[in-house]
Protein backbone atom coordinates (compact mmCIF):
# COMPACT_ATOMS: atom_id res chain seq x y z
CA UNK A 1 0.00 0.00 0.00
CA UNK A 2 1.29 3.51 -0.71
CA UNK A 3 0.26 7.17 -0.36
CA UNK A 4 1.80 10.14 -2.18
CA UNK A 5 3.68 12.90 -0.37
CA UNK A 6 1.94 16.14 -1.36
CA UNK A 7 3.95 18.99 -2.89
CA UNK A 8 3.41 22.77 -2.51
CA UNK A 9 1.32 22.52 0.66
CA UNK A 10 -0.24 25.87 1.59
CA UNK A 11 -2.35 26.68 4.64
CA UNK A 12 -6.11 26.94 3.83
CA UNK A 13 -5.66 25.21 0.47
CA UNK A 14 -6.58 21.66 -0.53
CA UNK A 15 -3.99 18.96 -0.99
CA UNK A 16 -4.84 15.87 -3.00
CA UNK A 17 -3.80 12.60 -1.39
CA UNK A 18 -3.59 9.70 -3.82
CA UNK A 19 -3.15 6.17 -2.56
CA UNK A 20 -3.33 2.58 -3.75
CA UNK A 21 -3.43 -0.90 -2.28
CA UNK A 22 -5.10 -2.06 0.87
CA UNK A 23 -8.83 -2.47 1.36
CA UNK A 24 -11.54 0.17 1.97
CA UNK A 25 -12.67 1.77 4.15
CA UNK A 26 -9.50 3.75 4.86
CA UNK A 27 -8.63 6.25 7.55
CA UNK A 28 -6.05 9.02 7.36
CA UNK A 29 -4.28 10.48 10.37
CA UNK A 30 -2.96 14.01 9.88
CA UNK A 31 0.21 14.56 11.92
CA UNK A 32 2.17 17.61 13.04
CA UNK A 33 4.95 16.61 10.65
CA UNK A 34 7.64 15.85 13.22
CA UNK A 35 10.00 12.91 12.86
CA UNK A 36 8.99 10.62 15.71
CA UNK A 37 8.09 7.02 16.48
CA UNK A 38 4.68 8.27 17.62
CA UNK A 39 3.96 11.59 15.86
CA UNK A 40 1.27 13.87 17.26
CA UNK A 41 -2.04 13.20 15.53
CA UNK A 42 -3.78 16.50 14.70
CA UNK A 43 -6.88 15.10 12.94
CA UNK A 44 -8.22 11.63 12.13
CA UNK A 45 -10.43 11.19 9.07
CA UNK A 46 -12.43 7.95 8.90
CA UNK A 47 -14.53 6.05 6.38
CA UNK A 48 -12.70 7.06 3.21
CA UNK A 49 -13.85 4.78 0.39
CA UNK A 50 -11.52 5.66 -2.49
CA UNK A 51 -8.54 7.59 -3.80
CA UNK A 52 -7.96 10.47 -4.33
CA UNK A 53 -8.94 12.32 -1.15
CA UNK A 54 -8.85 16.14 -0.85
CA UNK A 55 -7.84 17.61 2.51
CA UNK A 56 -7.92 21.29 3.46
CA UNK A 57 -4.78 22.24 5.40
CA UNK A 58 -5.48 24.32 8.52
CA UNK A 59 -4.15 24.62 12.08
CA UNK A 60 -0.98 26.25 13.34
CA UNK A 61 1.64 23.52 12.85
CA UNK A 62 4.64 24.33 10.65
CA UNK A 63 4.82 20.90 9.00
CA UNK A 64 2.34 18.19 8.09
CA UNK A 65 2.40 14.47 7.43
CA UNK A 66 -0.21 11.81 6.70
CA UNK A 67 -0.62 8.18 7.79
CA UNK A 68 -2.97 5.96 5.78
CA UNK A 69 -4.62 2.92 7.39
CA UNK A 70 -6.67 0.33 5.47
CA UNK A 71 -9.38 -2.02 6.66
CA UNK A 72 -7.03 -4.98 6.11
CA UNK A 73 -4.60 -3.46 8.68
CA UNK A 74 -2.00 -2.13 6.26
CA UNK A 75 -0.30 1.24 6.90
CA UNK A 76 1.47 3.74 4.63
CA UNK A 77 3.19 7.05 5.41
CA UNK A 78 3.86 10.25 3.50
CA UNK A 79 6.98 12.29 4.04
CA UNK A 80 6.69 15.34 6.30
CA UNK A 81 6.44 18.63 4.42
CA UNK A 82 6.63 22.30 5.38
CA UNK A 83 3.37 24.24 5.18
CA UNK A 84 3.62 27.52 3.25
CA UNK A 85 1.86 30.45 4.91
CA UNK A 86 -1.22 32.05 3.46
CA UNK A 87 -1.98 35.74 4.14
CA UNK A 88 -5.70 35.06 4.59
CA UNK A 89 -5.18 32.97 7.76
CA UNK A 90 -5.88 34.33 11.24
CA UNK A 91 -3.60 33.77 14.27
CA UNK A 92 -5.21 30.49 15.34
CA UNK A 93 -4.75 28.90 11.92
CA UNK A 94 -8.38 29.19 10.86
CA UNK A 95 -9.10 29.85 7.21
Amino acid sequence: MSINTPKNVERCKNVTLEFEGGKAPYSIEVTNGTEADFPEIVVEIKDIEESPYNYTVNGTQEKIGFILHSDDEKTAYTGNVKIAENNSVDDDGEC
